[in-house]
């Protein structure tokens, strides 16, 4: 999907749900409006779309990840006291 401002996400969604949901139809409209532009996709129409109404907005929500555990305070100061006491320790053998 190319990536819209917010604003323009939510003027192509509205656009799509004017058209009775029809990629054609609001593609053309889109091209209207917006000569010069590049024309959304019939499947970012639809994503569009299906996330304001599941969501209420088109805003992209953040990705959810596992935590970082390796990172934690305990282990950074760990790794910090190995470094003074032996500092000519690669990082890979570190590592392992």
């Amino acid at each position: 999907m190319n990536h819209y401002s917010l604003q323009d996400r939510g003027i192509i969604a509205s656009i799509f749900m004017r058209n009775n949901s029809s990629v054609v139809l609001a593609q053309r409209e889109f091209r209207r409006r917006s000569p010069g532009r590049t024309t959304p996709t019939g499947q970012t129409l639809l994503h569009l779309a299906a996330r304001l109404e599941e969501t209420g907005t088109t805003r992209v929500a953040p990705r959810r990840c596992r935590p970082r555990t390796s990172r934690s305070a305990e282990n950074i100061a760990t790794i910090a006291e190995a470094v003074e006491m032996d500092p000519g320790t690669s990082t890979s053998r570190r590592a392992t």
